[in-house]
């Protein structure tokens, strides 16, 4: 049984990999979940000093604990600024393999997009917007992330969603050194997916991302919660799995030889 490890995005849980969870029972799988800091909102005031390096050093324990309790380097998914902090272990050799679902990228990687700015004029025009926990309002999220959901369904997910660090998004967003991870430290496979329709991990930056660690790359007519969305779970699923598959073939036969 091949170990996957789930890292959620900014203001989520573990709860948004629900269906894409189901799509995937009965593989030869066991699932892992690295939920980031402070989804129980009880200090905020925590949640805003939280860095970047703390977010990645949380989930590095549960890639430690899942590879000594299965002796297997674990896939691992991640969503968003989860698939950075995947970036970042993939770049120490911990990962078996990266699935990078809508990825933001890393920092040296350029991503300030003319709708990205539109996407977060809610915060960088709000003076210490680094240094406070922040959560993106209703009408901005439902335009630019759940783009095409109706307003019942975008509204009964936003209901889910909790502040996150101000200071973790910034430094991705301005690339604080511990955003980097250099092209040639990823030598796992890579796959990449993205949603036509999103505007902050636009297919453009994720081929490029894709092309950046010699990966494949495969696009949706999604939004940025691609995984999410009933019309396309499946098909994600479908192709997260014949990759898994397919790479851990080919190591075996390396392997064998």
């Amino acid at each position: 049984m091949k170990p996957i490890i789930f890292v959620h995005g900014a203001w989520c849980g573990n709860w948004v990999w629900e269906k894409l969870l189901k799509e995937l029972e009965g593989k030869p799988y066991t699932f892992h979940f690295a939920e980031l800091p402070y989804r129980d909102q009880t200090d905020k005031v925590q949640i805003s000093t939280a860095n970047f390096k703390y977010y990645v050093d949380s989930v590095r324990k549960v890639v430690t604990e899942v590879e000594r309790k299965t002796g297997q380097k674990p896939v691992m998914i991640g969503h968003s600024l989860g698939a950075v902090i995947v970036q970042s272990l993939a770049s120490s050799g911990c990962v078996d393999k990266a699935i990078l679902i809508a990825p933001a990228s890393p920092g040296g990687v350029f991503q300030i997009t003319p709708k990205m700015l539109q996407v977060f004029s809610w915060w960088v025009t709000r003076w210490g917007f680094w240094k406070t926990s922040s959560k993106m309002p209703f009408d901005h999220f439902h335009r630019y992330l759940l783009n095409g959901w109706d307003d019942e369904s975008a509204a009964m997910f936003y209901q889910k969603l909790v502040h996150d660090s101000g200071r973790v998004l910034a430094q991705i967003a301005f690339w604080h050194s511990s955003t980097f991870v250099p092209a040639a430290s990823i030598a796992c496979p890579v796959l990449c997916l993205a949603g036509k329709r999103d505007h902050i991990a636009t297919p453009a930056l994720v081929n490029n991302l894709a092309q950046r660690y010699r990966g494949r790359y495969l696009e949706y007519d999604a939004s940025h919660f691609l995984f999410h969305e009933t019309e396309h779970v499946k098909e994600v699923a479908k192709d997260i799995s014949a990759f898994v598959d397919e790479m851990s073939a080919v190591t075996d036969r390396r392997n064998a030889s």
